[in-house]
């Protein structure tokens, strides 16, 4: 099941043959944990990115949305209101005749224009709340993260610590079997400890390694 799910992650069929996997010596946890990262690191992320994104996007629908409401007037030097007759001021090709009617056009219309501006206003404070939800759980994710390798640090430190002590133990009990102390049944238990501790610590030390990979995805950080 896990090579099938290495296969599918590098894009090959189950049961292709699998490049040479890298041993567990290979992966190097970072040597400090943070205690706090600034609130930057959560700009590359994808879903943090996208929010702003949608939030830019209502925001010039809105200010489209407003301008649309107020006609849009262009005077030059020509359209003035010279005429021969004052009959002649409002026919069809003088500028102000035309003027007119691009200033009547929006307040027709102003019902559906008004409207249209709400629906905008109404789609940024949406995406407003949106991004703050994306960029709160962002925090909570690295919160969570930080949180967790600082656990984990704890947890494996015990390990290594309780490994040493069963190594120590097993070392004396051998000690004590050579001189007949103890019988062969004391020296397995003490054997099997020490195997114990390393699962212990083995264990203690992938956690690191998981909760470090999710503090880089925390960070939207790809390496």
């Amino acid at each position: 099941h896990q090579r099938a799910l290495i296969a599918a992650l590098l894009g090959r069929a189950p049961g292709e043959p699998l490049p040479a996997l890298p041993g567990s010596t290979c992966f190097v946890p970072p040597p400090q944990v943070p205690v706090a990262m600034p609130a930057a690191v959560v700009q590359g992320r994808p879903d943090v990115q996208a929010a702003a994104a949608a939030v830019e996007g209502a925001a010039a629908d809105a200010r489209a949305a407003v301008a649309a409401r107020f006609p849009s007037i262009m005077l030059s030097a020509s359209a003035g209101g010279a005429a021969q007759a004052f009959s002649s001021m409002f026919t069809d090709g003088n500028a102000f005749w035309s003027l007119i009617g691009s200033v009547s056009t929006p307040v027709f219309h102003s019902g559906a224009l008004r409207r249209q501006q709400q629906a905008a206003v109404a789609l940024l404070d949406e995406s407003k709340a949106q991004y703050r939800t994306v960029v709160l759980q962002a925090f909570v994710d690295v919160s969570d993260a930080i949180n967790g390798l600082q656990a984990d640090a704890r947890a494996e430190d015990a390990a290594v610590r309780a490994l040493k002590a069963a190594e120590q133990s097993y070392a004396f009990t051998q000690r004590q079997q050579q001189l007949g102390d103890v019988g062969t049944f004391t020296l397995l238990q003490a054997q099997a400890a020490v195997q114990q501790a390393r699962l212990q610590r083995s264990a203690a030390w992938a956690a690191r390694l998981v909760d470090t990979v999710a503090l880089y995805q925390a960070n939207g950080q790809a390496e």
